[in-house]
């Protein structure tokens, strides 16, 4: 489940250990030390391993259910330092950075890491690598077969998905107290796959706020060389979560008789980086009964998609959503395996754990520090502990989860990202959606934290209580209701959030002693100039190599953006891409739970903010490059479960009322997102175009152009062609002048062939290259080509490397993908293109 939450203490283990344990000895046997099976490591093995590798080692001789594994060894990472000479250049670089320089800390970020990521992996460093690979995916036993009976199981069998992450080896005073969450890859396959993802895992030591932490720590400078990194056969969860035996917020009083658990859907970074609000279980470790339940609603979860073979974030049915992740039966298993794992370190622990088919893993236990009971007071001076859990005046303006403790008073600052940091001023109190490690650097200025999603684990947790401030995540609406510049008081005991008010000590401040920090009134947002640095979405916060030229591609690769908050330090998928070519509506509108027609006629301006925010977002960090926003098209079933909703009984939905006829027939939505837009360009975001969804006739496409021009919005109009209708209807939609053309691949598919294929009974009949469909697109893009009007892809088929060659034969213009898949399908598009060429080539 981790995605690399490497604290640097190996549990129980010191780091001076004595280097002739089991773990090493069977080290020595390949006469390397570059890869230990997991079930060889144990506490003497910590100088070359790590804490996460010992502690899993450890796990492993209790009898915990563990994904098997090995470890790369430190000794490797040092080899594969010493065959480019890296280690004398990397030190040089560490010596003249300057971490508080944000240019500096990037740009040196960014040339360790190209360097790392441009060396290649040495051959008995490899061959180790994947002999090991070898015997993780068909065992041990039947690798001892050779052969050809070995070959044939090993084709039969194919190569295990894992998950690759880093074990970062104690080294000196503050290490162990270091903030840091490393790289990591999860469901990786294949021998090249695997040797990149290790290289990133060594690559991610060298993220901004890896240097950041690891100067501020005052680490010596061999620090860089102390990493393993775990490489284990990857879970599938169908659930995961975080195991407390203890609460680290030091907010209770009794925080070592309760146990905590957190728990949602899907592969556990989510719950690591703050993606969702995790189920919240606080258990009496005396009784084993639950003392307080909450069930929060966890709208989303990562998972492998089975097409693309990225992770990818995917939206939650709502009735799931809301529903408890974990069984009677679950939960009595996990708190037996939390009081033996407490019992064998004899410290309170804090242990990672998935669910696959009901059965129960551990993948990952670290402990869990000592906190300080601090306060805040409005100019960030710290207080008094026991004022900490004293009454605050004001009302309350929303409430969260507390998960650092402290009261903090300051001025609201609404941080999107790391490319917005710079606003920050001391004092501010810093709210923001999920926080990010590469938001770090500068957080110290904050006197508070407040964040939108998350739980006691997440990474925005950690930190705040490794930099001692007051946080509270899981508020859900902190960036919409809270405002920048206003005042508030965070009660991060309780978890409220009030309204500030001013007292005596806060109305002057005295003298010698800073201002309140505040920040004016909200301007027109303004074009972002495009980032010189990157960062690359296969570890947090990593900035990127420089994009070959060998896959450099005349077809257009874009991205889906279903949530604004997905591009929040994404700085590499937005360089990488091509810009925006799906822009989704539905989760935008849909945020509060409350039903958009509902907030439209009631309150529209709470619409038309909802979307500024979103799709602002959005347009701001592409600019200048296109950003295709999908007016709303969700279907009535999907609208059911929101509050107020009146949906209509429909027997077939797809078939249904949404889309462009739903949007003019009932346009009080409609008419919300023509006025943000239209607030948006004005503002300067002209790269915003948009997109009408399920058209079938000319007449809506007439019908919304006049929408658009009683409101004065001037912004190019595309159609999304999903309807047979619309593709042979083609011709006639150039001729009213549209912008674009984005292909609706799926639904396409679907009503050409008149197949559902969430239907069991006719499913497998659903075909993306049937003859119809491809004769569809075919014309479509004869049609556009000739009117100059660009034909994109976008939805799920984007991610697909086979779909994409496909559609690159055919002529498309551009395609837009998951934001995992973009360097997957610029490769292939890359291999296309270059195929054709060297074909008209060879026919001349």
């Amino acid at each position: 489940m981790s995605e690399g939450d490497s604290r640097a203490g190996v549990t129980g283990a010191s780091a001076e250990g004595n280097a002739s344990g089991a773990g090493v000895d069977a080290a020595n046997r390949s006469g390397t030390d570059y890869i230990l099976r997991l079930g060889e490591v144990d506490r003497s093995s910590g100088p070359i391993v790590g804490g996460k590798a010992v502690n899993l080692g450890e796990l492993i001789r209790l009898g915990f259910p563990v994904p098997q594994g090995f470890v790369i060894t430190a000794k490797a990472f040092n080899r594969f330092l010493d065959s480019g000479s890296l280690k004398a250049r990397i030190s040089r670089i560490l010596s003249t950075v300057n971490i508080e320089e944000d240019k500096s800390l990037q740009s040196a970020s960014a040339d360790i890491i190209n360097m790392i990521m441009g060396l290649h992996m040495p051959d008995l460093i490899r061959s180790e690598v994947r002999d090991a690979y070898e015997e993780l995916s068909i065992g041990r036993d039947i690798k001892d077969v050779g052969g050809a009976a070995l070959d044939m199981i090993k084709a039969g069998r194919g190569q295990t998905f894992v998950a690759v992450r880093n074990s970062l080896v104690y080294s000196g005073p503050g290490s162990e107290r270091m903030p840091v969450r490393l790289g990591s890859r999860l469901c990786v396959e294949g021998n090249e796959a695997l040797y990149d993802a290790i290289k990133q895992c060594w690559a991610s030591l060298f993220s901004t706020h890896a240097i950041f932490s690891m100067k501020s720590s005052g680490l010596s400078a061999d620090y860089f060389s102390m990493l393993g990194v775990v490489v284990q056969k990857m879970i599938d969860s169908e659930k995961s979560g975080v195991l407390l035996t203890a609460d680290p917020t030091g907010i209770s009083n009794s925080s070592d008789q309760h146990m905590i658990v957190e728990a949602a859907w899907g592969y556990g970074d989510a719950i690591a980086t703050g993606l969702v609000t995790p189920d919240e279980y606080i258990i009496s470790k005396e009784t084993g009964t639950t003392e307080n339940k909450s069930i929060r609603n966890k709208k989303w979860r990562r998972k492998l998609n089975p097409i693309s073979g990225n992770v990818e974030t995917e939206n939650v049915d709502r009735a799931k959503a809301n529903s408890e992740v974990l069984a009677d039966s679950e939960m009595i298993k996990l708190l037996d395996m939390g009081r033996r794992v407490e019992d064998h370190w004899s410290v309170p622990q804090r242990i990672e754990w998935v669910s696959e088919k009901g059965r129960l893993y551990l993948v990952q236990t670290d402990p869990i520090p000592n906190q300080k009971d601090i306060s805040y007071s409005f100019d960030g001076s710290q207080q008094d502990a026991q004022q900490a859990h004293q009454e605050v005046d004001g009302k309350v303006l929303l409430k969260g989860n507390g998960v650092s403790p402290g009261i903090a008073s300051g001025t609201v600052n609404i941080i999107n990202g790391h490319d917005e940091m710079d606003r920050l001023e001391n004092g501010n109190i810093l709210v923001t959606g999920i926080l990010a490690p590469d938001m770090t650097p500068k957080i110290r200025k904050a006197s508070a934290i407040i964040t939108n999603y998350g739980g006691k684990a997440c990474f925005a947790a950690l930190v705040s209580r490794d930099i001692g401030i007051p946080c509270i995540v899981g508020t859900d609406l902190a960036t919409s209701v809270l405002s920048n510049g206003q005042k508030i008081t965070v009660d991060a005991g309780s978890g409220n959030i009030h309204e500030f008010i001013e007292s005596e000590e806060t109305a002057e401040p005295k003298p010698g002693e800073p201002q309140s920090s505040g920040i004016e009134s909200p301007k027109p947002i303004e074009p972002a100039p495009t980032a010189n640095t990157k960062t690359a979405s296969y570890a947090i916060s990593l900035p990127s190599m420089t994009v070959s030229s060998e896959k450099l591609t005349a077809t257009g690769i874009k991205v889906n953006i279903s949530f604004p908050q997905s591009i929040d330090n994404n700085h590499d998928m937005i360089s990488k891409s091509d810009g925006a070519g799906l822009v989704r509506a539905e989760h935008i509108l849909t945020e509060t739970g409350k039903h958009p027609v509902i907030i439209a006629k009631n309150d529209p301006e709470v619409l038309v903010r909802s979307i500024n925010n979103g799709l602002g977002k959005v347009a701001k960090a592409f600019y200048p490059k296109p950003v295709w926003y999908r007016f709303l098209d969700a279907r009535t079933d999907e609208f059911r479960e929101l509050e107020g909703a009146e949906e209509p009984d429909e027997a077939n939905p797809i078939l249904g009322w949404h889309g462009a006829r739903r949007s003019i027939s009932q346009s009080d939505v409609f008419r919300c997102e023509l006025k943000a837009v239209k607030n948006l360009h004005d503002n300067g975001l002209d790269n915003i175009a948009v997109t009408l969804p399920f058209v079938s006739t000319v007449d809506e496409l007439i019908k919304a152009r006049k929408m658009m021009n009683d409101v004065g919005l001037r912004a190019k109009l595309g159609i999304m062609v999903e309807t047979p209708a619309a593709a042979l209807g083609i011709e006639e939609f150039c001729r009213q002048g549209i912008g674009f053309v984005s292909v609706g691949y799926s639904n396409l598919v679907q009503l050409t062939l008149g197949i559902d294929r969430d239907n069991t009974r006719v499913s497998h009949l659903y075909s993306e290259t049937d003859s119809a469909v491809l004769d569809l697109i075919k014309y479509v893009i004869k049609v556009c080509k000739k009117r100059n009007v660009e034909v994109s892809m976008c939805g799920m088929s984007g991610s697909s490397p086979r779909m994409a060659e496909m559609l690159v034969s055919l002529g498309i213009d551009s395609i837009s993908t998951e934001p995992d898949a973009i360097d997957e399908i610029r490769g292939t598009v890359a291999k296309a293109e270059r195929r054709i060429i060297l074909q008209k080539i060879g026919k001349q």
